[in-house]
């Protein structure tokens, strides 16, 4: 039963990697976009987590609980968009790729630098832990491009 619940996942993980290099050629994604195709990876990661309805609540005000779902709900974020690896290392040359193929022109400065300053913050040995301090330094660096939902 597992492995079922984990198909939903690598699908929407491969239908926004997919999106990524189709449009590569194309102009940028709007903010809109970006955050239409954050929505399901949050949903997918509230569920497999298990965030409470409190933390969700929490989340949406981009206020950032000290506790450990909510750290689990960034982690599975940033594995499901690529920004950490398989082995939970931040992969920051991937990610300002990324950024600077689906990134507004806008955001993009301000994006490469809270991507650059936070993967060097995020220090913490615990996977969880290590998404909280990475999402939240790149909230208070860069909050017009956080989009994590």
């Amino acid at each position: 039963m597992k492995g079922v619940k984990s198909i939903p996942l690598i699908a929407i993980a491969a239908v926004f990697c997919i999106s990524i290099n189709f449009f590569s050629t194309d102009a940028a994604f709007t903010v809109e976009q970006i955050e239409s195709m954050m929505k399901p990876l949050g949903n997918n990661c509230v569920s497999k987590v298990g965030l409470s309805p409190e933390l969700q609540e929490a989340n949406r005000k981009k206020e950032f609980p000290e506790e450990k779902p909510f750290m689990c709900y960034l982690h599975c974020l940033a594995r499901v968009t690529k920004v950490f690896d398989k082995n939970n290392q931040i992969d920051l040359e991937g990610t300002l790729k990324q950024v600077r193929l689906v990134m507004p022109d806008h955001l993009v400065e301000g994006s490469v630098k809270a991507y650059t300053v936070c993967s060097r913050a995020a220090i913490s040995e615990d996977p969880c832990e290590k998404a909280f301090q990475y999402a939240k330094c790149y909230y208070e660096t860069d909050a017009p491009s956080y989009f994590y939902p």
